[in-house]
């Protein structure tokens, strides 16, 4: 199986990727540490830490730094389903995401104190509303998200068995195979008609 390289530093960065991380300097974090915006054409969408986001930068900059040496095209995107970002091959146009992983920990006394000022007026009406026992916070693993309607691998994570970078062929390899039975249904449905 090839590599593809992610870079140590963002250096020449694709225009999407430059737009994404011009957007991003903007993002707020919300309570769990991590940037969630909507979906916006010409920006990746993702869902990650500010420590994490430079990454995310570079790994986005992999894969579609890849996808144009494989002669495919990199579009915005936008639409019912869409990520900003679509990786598009022979007519076919496949969204792409990165997301940040996380771990459940336990609240600590201060996020109960935070939580109960929050849900201060809600509380005054549901006086038995249970607090939460746990909390997510991001742990700087990514995931690769392309979803798929029509079966298939839709993610590729990080984690025990290895980073992102060494999935990122088998990503390819899933949006060949896709090319394949979508243009198998088209032709099937050109009979049909």
């Amino acid at each position: 199986m090839s590599t593809i390289h992610v870079p140590k530093q963002l250096r020449n960065a694709h225009p999407l990727v430059s737009a994404t991380q011009r957007f991003y300097e903007s993002v707020r974090p919300d309570e769990d540490g991590r940037m969630r915006p909507g979906p916006k054409k010409g920006v990746a969408h993702m869902i990650v830490s500010r420590a994490a986001l430079n990454r995310a930068l570079r790994v986005l900059q992999a894969i579609l730094r890849e996808a144009e040496r494989r002669g495919y095209e990199v579009i915005p995107s936008h639409g019912f389903e869409s990520t900003g970002i679509s990786v598009a091959i022979g007519g076919h146009s496949y969204p792409i995401a990165l997301h940040e992983l996380h771990d459940r920990v336990q609240v600590t006394e201060d996020d109960l104190k935070r939580w109960r000022k929050a849900k201060e007026w809600q509380l005054r009406w549901h006086p038995d509303l249970k607090p939460p026992t746990q909390k997510s916070i991001p742990n700087g693993y990514l995931k690769l998200i392309s979803p798929s309607w029509h079966g298939g691998r839709s993610s590729w994570s990080e984690g025990p068995r290895g980073p992102i970078d060494r999935k990122l062929p088998q990503f390819f390899e899933e949006l060949e195979r896709r090319v394949v039975e979508d243009d198998r249904r088209d032709a099937q449905r050109r009979l049909e008609e």
